[in-house]
């Protein structure tokens, strides 16, 4: 069977339940016989020495948040980026955000800065904006409104 090509043979008893790796993971019909987790991972490995390195430098970007960016430079990003700041204008008063871009609206609105959130959203706009809205929140709480438009470092952590 060439979807358990992948499985150790000690896992392949009763192949008429059984489903390709990604499909594993609590669906029905699913053979649930745990594997050890070095197996697991040696599994995993195989898979990712198949990739090339394109493949593989894509996954680490997408790993860590980092995009193609002229990709990012596109129209597509322009509107998202429009879209996000429509949903930011409606729901701003009286939030942290809005005292950050009082503050400092270069900071707010550096697209870097935004970018990151539609990313982490995997470019929702109204997503990215309910996270800027509670990351500047809790930025607030955490580290007062002295920290709202700075990066926060090593050395703005205490003990609490």
């Amino acid at each position: 069977d060439e979807t358990m090509s992948t499985v150790p043979n000690s896992y392949q008893e009763d192949t008429s339940q059984c489903l390709p790796l990604h499909c594993l993971g609590g669906a029905k019909g699913v053979n649930q016989k745990t594997k050890p987790s070095d197996e697991v991972d040696d599994i995993l490995v195989q898979g990712m020495n198949r990739l090339t390195f394109d493949e593989l430098q894509k996954e680490q970007d997408d790993l860590h948040g980092v995009a193609d960016d002229a990709a990012e430079r596109a129209p597509r990003m322009n509107r998202l980026l429009g879209c996000l700041d429509d949903h930011l204008k409606d729901m701003k008063a009286g939030t942290a955000y809005e005292s950050a871009e009082r503050i400092n609206k270069d900071y707010v609105s550096e697209r870097d800065f935004r970018m990151r959130f539609l990313r982490a959203n995997r470019y929702d706009p109204q997503a990215s904006a309910d996270q800027m809205i509670r990351f500047f929140d809790t930025k607030l709480n955490l580290f007062g409104k002295d920290k709202l438009v700075k990066d926060i470092c090593l050395s703005d952590l205490d003990e609490d």
